[in-house]
C-alpha cells in the first residue's frame, strides 16, 4: 500500500463517524422473572436468552442504548427510607457494576430512557420522605455520565410519568397527572404539537418517528391502544388489547410493524402480547419458564435516516445558555 494511501486510509478509519452495521435486530434485553438479572435473547426464540448482568436489588425501569453499551435501570437499595435511584451499566465494563447517577437527589425516580447518543432522560415523583423537591422531566448529558457526580439538568418542572425519547434523540414525548400527552424539543426546550391535545398514558414513539402509540385510558381499565400519525396528527388505527388484567406498557416492535403490549393476568404472571399493525391474532412472545419479563427493552433498531446522523455526542452548548 502507497504511503498517501495508507494514511488517508488511516485518517479516515480515525475520523469517519461510527456507523453501525447491526445484526442484533429482534435481540432484547429483559429483566428475567423474578429475580433481579439481566438477559438477552432474540424474542422470537427465548432458548437462546443468556445472562449478561446480575444487579444487586430489584430493577423497576430498563431502557438500553441502541447499537450502544449503554443500559439503564431504576432500582432500589439499601438505604434506610429511600426507594429508587437511576443506574448506569456498560455493557463494554461489565466488572464496574452499576453506576448511581441521581444519588437520591431527587426523591424517587419513576421512569427513564437513554437515547442513541447517550443522553438520559427521566422523571421522579413524590415519596412523602423528603422535603420539597423539584418533580419533572429531568436530563443528563451523556458527557456527565463518566463524572462522579453528573450534572443533572431539569427540563420541565411538572409531574409526569412515562418518558421516552425519539430517534432523533432531540424530541421526547411524556404523559402527566391530566393524562395529556406531551412532545417536547429538549433543545429548543419548547413543547411541540402545543395546539392539540392529545389524552391517554403510556406513549410510545415508532423507530420512524412519524407515529404515536398510546392507552387511552388509565392503568385499571384498558380499553385500545391508539396509533397516530404526528404530522398530521389524524387516528391511523386502534387496536383491542386480548388480556388487560392489568396493562404496564407498551413498545413498537424495531421494524415499526406492530405493537407489544405488556399485561398482568389474574394469575398475577406477566405476558408480552405482538399485535401486527396487518391484523391478525395477538402472539404471546417473551415465554420465559411460563411467563413473561415485565421489563424489556430492544438491543438495537432498525436504523433509519435521521439528522444527525451517527453522532457520538450531542452538543449541549444552546441548552447551557438557556438554564
Amino acid at each position: 500500500m502507497k504511503p498517501i494511501i495508507k494514511y488517508l486510509f488511516l485518517y479516515l478509519v480515525l475520523h469517519l463517524p461510527l456507523i453501525s452495521h447491526s445484526n442484533n435486530i429482534g435481540e432484547v434485553v429483559f429483566v428475567r422473572p423474578d429475580t433481579d438479572e439481566l438477559w438477552i435473547s432474540h424474542w422470537k426464540d427465548t432458548r437462546t436468552a443468556r445472562q449478561i448482568y446480575q444487579h444487586s436489588h430489584w430493577i423497576f425501569e430498563l431502557a438500553v442504548q441502541t447499537d450502544g453499551p449503554y443500559i439503564v435501570i431504576v432500582s432500589d437499595h439499601d438505604a434506610q427510607n429511600f426507594l429508587f435511584d437511576a443506574y448506569l451499566i456498560d455493557r463494554n465494563d461489565k466488572n464496574a457494576g452499576a453506576r448511581n447517577l441521581t444519588q437520591k437527589r431527587f426523591d424517587e425516580v419513576n421512569d427513564i430512557d437513554i437515547s442513541h447518543n447517550g443522553d438520559i432522560i427521566f422523571t421522579n415523583r413524590q415519596t412523602g420522605i423528603f422535603p420539597h423537591p423539584v418533580y419533572g422531566v429531568y436530563l443528563i448529558p451523556n458527557q456527565e455520565l463518566r463524572k462522579r457526580v453528573p450534572k443533572v439538568h431539569l427540563l420541565i418542572q411538572k409531574v409526569a410519568f412515562q418518558i421516552e425519547w425519539f430517534i432523533d434523540g432531540e424530541h421526547i414525548v411524556y404523559d402527566d397527572l391530566d393524562n395529556d400527552i406531551n412532545i417536547y424539543n429538549v433543545f429548543k426546550r419548547k413543547k411541540v404539537l402545543h395546539e392539540v391535545n392529545l389524552k391517554g398514558k403510556f406513549p410510545t414513539i415508532s423507530p420512524d418517528g412519524n407515529r404515536l402509540a398510546f392507552i387511552d385510558s388509565n392503568l385499571e381499565k384498558v380499553t385500545t391502544i391508539k396509533i397516530i400519525s404526528i404530522k398530521p396528527i389524524r387516528l391511523l388505527q386502534t387496536i383491542t388489547p386480548i388480556d388487560h388484567s392489568t396493562f404496564m406498557g407498551i413498545k413498537w416492535t424495531p421494524d415499526g410493524s406492530a405493537i407489544v403490549y405488556t399485561v398482568s393476568g389474574i394469575d398475577h404472571k406477566t405476558r408480552n402480547y405482538r399485535a401486527s399493525l396487518n391484523g391478525g391474532p395477538h402472539e404471546e412472545i417473551l415465554k420465559i419458564d411460563g411467563k413473561g419479563p415485565y421489563l424489556f427493552d430492544w438491543n438495537s433498531i432498525k436504523n433509519f435516516s435521521v439528522e444527525p446522523k451517527n453522532k457520538l455526542t450531542t452538543h449541549w452548548g444552546k441548552l447551557k445558555k438557556s438554564i
